[in-house]
């Protein structure tokens, strides 16, 4: 394909192309090298925010519970393969996942008497979950709000957009299990 084009390129434009031709592949190749390997040297962050809510009409007792025990975490967020707990002290504890693409990364998870906290931060990428529990008319409200830090440049509004739909899943899961379970 790309011979077709270059030849079709030459036919137009004529024999001067192949020089403009060699430069703009070199070109693009140094693009794609100063791409992939600059930032990783420059500690370039692409960041990303995104925040949640929804209301579960079941007791936040159980809502929390569920949320809280990590056991619970692949049935509730389809992303998450397996979790294992590595170590635990007071509210904080260290927890090993595996994703849905057996990539394992370990986390540290606090629990508050309204809230949890989760935080992770890897050698590519660092994120912070900070999930809020509060009582609201014959239920409860959960708002969640992720900060991601993926180091190198990405296209911001898929990885926003993939990060927003893993969340809202996650909730709508959480939200079927409490308010179906007795």
């Amino acid at each position: 394909m790309t011979l077709i084009l270059v030849g079709v390129f030459r036919f137009i434009v004529g024999p001067s192309a192949l020089p403009i031709i060699a430069l703009s592949g070199l070109f693009l190749i140094a693009l794609g090298i100063v791409i992939s390997y600059l930032p990783p040297l420059l500690d370039v962050y692409t960041s990303i925010h995104v925040e949640e809510t929804i209301t579960i009409h079941a007791p936040i007792e159980k809502v929390f519970e569920l949320n809280s025990n990590y056991a619970n975490w692949s049935s509730i967020n389809p992303q998450i393969r397996a979790v294992h707990l590595i170590s635990q002290q007071n509210n904080e504890r260290v927890i090993e996942h595996e994703n849905a693409n057996g990539i394992k990364y370990r986390e540290i998870h606090r629990i508050f008497s309204n809230r949890t906290e989760e935080q992770a931060d890897e050698k590519k990428w660092r994120t912070k979950e900070v999930w809020t529990f509060e009582p609201f008319a014959d239920g409860t409200r959960i708002t969640v709000v992720v900060d991601l830090s993926l180091l190198g440049i990405h296209i911001k509004p898929i990885v926003t957009s993939r990060t927003r739909r893993n969340v809202q899943s996650a909730l709508l899961s959480l939200k079927k299990i409490a308010e179906t379970t007795s």
